[in-house]
């Protein structure tokens, strides 16, 4: 009976969860307030040929700034003959499109890092890398999408109210800390 009822979980687990891997994923970083965050763009086990791609992502401009002109082209792209385009579309949103030139492509279970996303930490709040859409040759791939932890210092914990200020709250806050 035991054993059936093992089984019936593990069958059912296979059927109702789809068990899948990333395919374009965006790295989770932390860093103090002011400090430069990069995020790694990379392909794991590439589901195809790749010839062409774009990758849409939305972050928060509160949290994040964005530098649109210092990003690196990751060993995955640099390896071959391609054009690789990273523009801030508008503010909090990017778009990253690459095409190949001559015979070159991303081969089928390729990995490796497509970009390196360079950002500056601008408040005292975790914030999200979200890939809206991908299209071309991955556009049915699977994504994970990137994170930003703040790393807590003497600023962010006596910011209390988020506003990136110390101001009056945060001395009456910071003397009944004090008082107890």
């Amino acid at each position: 009976m035991k054993t059936k009822l093992i089984f019936f979980i593990i069958l059912n687990i296979f059927i109702c969860f789809e068990l899948r891997a990333s395919n374009v994923i965006v790295s989770t970083q932390s860093a103090y307030k002011g400090d430069e965050v990069v995020f790694e763009l990379s392909i794991q086990d590439a589901q195809n040929d790749v010839k062409s791609f774009g990758i849409d992502i939305n972050y928060s401009t509160d949290e994040l700034k964005f530098k649109p002109d210092d990003y690196e082209i990751g060993p995955l792209l640099e390896q071959g003959y391609g054009y690789l385009e990273i523009k801030e579309q508008s503010p909090g949103f990017i778009r990253i499109g690459w095409f190949c030139m001559l015979n070159y492509k991303i081969p089928k279970h390729a990995s490796g890092i497509i970009a390196k996303l360079k950002f500056v930490a601008l408040k005292c709040k975790d914030s999200k890398l979200k890939i809206v859409s991908l299209q071309d040759h991955i556009k049915d791939w699977h994504i994970q999408h990137g994170f930003f932890n703040i790393k807590e210092n003497a600023f962010c914990w006596m910011d209390t109210d988020g506003d990136n200020k110390i101001g009056l709250r945060e001395i009456i806050n910071l003397m009944k800390y004090l008082s107890k």
